[in-house]
């Protein structure tokens, strides 16, 4: 992995998890509607911004979480790496070992930090019952969308996902290093049609794919960015219009498309920026990226910020103060957790919460039967 790829991952998490909250946020204006402002003008435009924002701006970040696993699973493969990498269980091994702590350890924390601040029986049942939310969405065939493994376990559900995904490395690795770019087409065509509905999530296994697709193939991610991104911008306008003029199937088929696209964009502004910028990323806001995610549904930040936030900005107010409204609540979010994590770093709770953990040495009799 080249430095500037290295730069840019590190500069990605904290926009990453701030879209992630801002997605969340959709309904942060929803209660200034009202019968009499229902049609008019002003309603519209705060529903086109909170679209915008949420809907548009912040859709890729699921998918780039998954490309940036699927790419960093596969880096530091091999001591002399070959083109493309070849398979060493060794090393799965380790991968695996490592993500215990990094996923595993904090899926079960946060979870349970969730099950206690909730005091509720039925959230104890986050661990096996997948069977409540989710029953009431399909694919583009119909067919029901992972209803078995719909999450109530909020929010960490997709930690959870990527940890399976990371299991089935074995399965992934072939499909992507004899596939080649048929894998890529692969992948993309799950995550836009939704299929097949039984995997644990369509979107972290296409983009796990296709970052694991980059690594095996040692592409450079930051170049692979900044080669297909003005292509692929061209792509979004002819989508657009295709949008614009057609109904039906295409409103389900192109907004996925789209979606891929600005995760492409995602990636190429991140290496622009972090090209150009004179100072590093420091390491504590990388890290507080998982705790703002985690912590801000799980526990109930911004639903508790988006009171504050109408309390400060009612509903009587004006268009423009109710715009403000949307960005107040997801920011006062953010901040609460940006310093909370901050007077905490870098104290063991601090680790174990943002998933850096160091994982615990293994024995040298456990070490030695491993690498047979």
């Amino acid at each position: 992995m080249s430095p500037l790829s290295s730069k840019t991952i590190q500069f990605m998490r904290f926009p990453l998890a701030a879209a992630i909250v801002f997605q969340h946020s959709y309904k942060v204006i929803t209660s200034a509607k009202s019968p009499e402002v229902a049609d008019t003008l002003t309603w519209q435009s705060l529903d086109f911004m909170r679209g915008f924002f949420s809907w548009v701006i912040s859709s890729p970040a699921l998918i780039a979480y998954g490309l940036i696993a699927g790419y960093l699973f596969f880096q530091h493969w091999e001591e002399v790496e070959s083109l493309p990498l070849k398979w060493n269980w060794k090393r799965y091994a380790d991968k695996i070992y490592r993500r215990l702590f990094s996923l595993f350890l904090p899926y079960i924390v946060w979870n349970l930090l969730t099950a206690w601040y909730m005091h509720s029986p039925i959230t104890w049942h986050i661990f096996w019952d997948y069977s409540v939310w989710g029953q009431d969405r399909t694919n583009i065939f119909s067919l029901p969308l992972c209803p078995t493994c719909a999450p109530i376990d909020n929010p960490f559900w997709f930690v959870r996902d990527l940890f399976i995904i990371s299991l089935c490395a074995p399965i992934i690795y072939p499909v992507v290093r004899y596939g080649k770019r048929w894998s890529v087409l692969l992948a993309v065509i799950m995550f836009v049609f939704q299929v097949p509905h039984f995997l644990p999530s369509q979107t972290l296994v296409a983009s796990f794919m296709i970052g694991a697709y980059l690594s095996v193939n040692q592409l450079d991610l930051a170049q692979v960015a900044r080669k297909v991104w003005h292509p692929a911008l061209w792509i979004v306008v002819a989508l657009s219009w295709v949008m614009l003029y057609t109904d039906g199937i295409a409103d389900q088929l192109v907004p996925p498309i789209i979606k891929v696209i600005l995760t492409l964009f995602y990636f190429y502004s991140a290496t622009v920026i972090a090209e150009k910028k004179t100072w590093a990323t420091p390491a504590w806001l990388a890290e507080a990226s998982i705790v703002i995610y985690a912590g801000h549904a799980g526990l109930g930040v911004l639903n508790k910020c988006t009171v504050w936030a109408t309390t400060i900005i009612p509903d009587s107010a004006s268009g423009g103060l109710i715009a403000v409204r949307y960005f107040l609540a997801p920011t006062m979010c953010i901040a609460i957790f940006l310093i909370v994590y901050r007077l905490i770093y870098p104290s063991f709770i601090a680790k174990v919460l943002s998933g850096k953990c160091p994982p615990i040495k293994l024995p040298k009799s456990v070490k030695k039967k491993i690498n047979r």
